[in-house]
């Protein structure tokens, strides 16, 4: 049997470090949608990342493990303390620094070394709030609490959590990714300039299912244009935002 070649082109360092490192430890990656038939599910396959700015492609053996409506994961094969820092190495140190610190999908990771401890008292202490208080805590609370909150509770939560004033960029970016986000909520966050001139909100955009008509307008006229060009070849992204973005493009030439 032939192994399944997937192919990536993320658009800057920032997006290669979102596919590659949030679950790297444990041998896993959250691929954007690029699997679409079910019968490859447990399947081997090659992942190819083409690297954003220079240098050779990053060949990983894997095996297609999940199969959900806008992500695949996948187990790399022969994981191993090597593999691992060869990933580093292609994506770049300074950028795994940023991940950790900002948008990594493991609590310990997120909330960093002294701060993990701290983190499990008040997850505690979240899961045992009233209904109501959840809801004010999400629209006024810390950095720790909001996260322990959208852990315990995810979508209740995530309309409160998005009317907080000093939710984070990877915060909102998070919550975008996720399918289930109601069109209401997807508006809120469309209507917020400065986050969608964030290039990791745009993308975690233009990835949601729901996302079409003048919001995916709206986010493609935000996207800068060396950016914008590289869409149409995204496989991750779905086929109607591609379309869309050589559009764009046709009309800006």
């Amino acid at each position: 049997m032939v192994d399944i070649r997937i192919e990536l082109r993320p658009a800057d360092r920032e997006e290669l470090s979102d596919i590659l490192l949030p679950n790297i430890q444990s041998g896993g990656i959250m691929l954007p949608g690029v699997v679409r038939n079910p019968k490859d599910a447990m399947q081997p396959c090659t992942i190819v990342i083409i690297h954003p700015i220079e240098g050779p492609p990053l060949n990983l053996e894997a095996q297609i493990v999940h199969i959900g409506t806008n992500q695949t994961a996948v187990q790399l094969s022969h994981f191993n303390e090597h593999l691992v820092e060869r990933i580093r190495s292609f994506i770049g140190e300074e950028d795994v620094s940023q991940v950790r610190t900002n948008d990594c999908d493991d609590d310990a990771d997120l909330l960093g070394g002294d701060d993990a401890d701290s983190y499990e008292s008040i997850q505690q202490q979240i899961r045992a709030l009233p209904v109501g208080d959840r809801q004010r805590v999400a629209r006024t609370g810390s950095f720790n609490e909001r996260v322990a909150l959208e852990r315990a509770f995810g979508k209740d939560v995530w309309d409160p959590l998005l009317r907080n004033p000093s939710i984070t960029i990877p915060e909102v970016a998070r919550i975008a990714r996720m399918g289930s986000l109601p069109m209401p909520l997807l508006e809120i966050i469309l209507a917020n300039r400065s986050w969608i001139s964030s290039a990791v909100i745009r993308r975690a955009l233009l990835s949601h299912p729901r996302l079409s008509g003048q919001g995916l307008n709206k986010v493609l006229a935000a996207t800068p244009k060396s950016e914008l060009k590289l869409i149409p070849n995204q496989t991750a992204y779905p086929m109607a935002v591609r379309a869309a973005a050589q559009k764009l493009l046709k009309q800006t030439k």
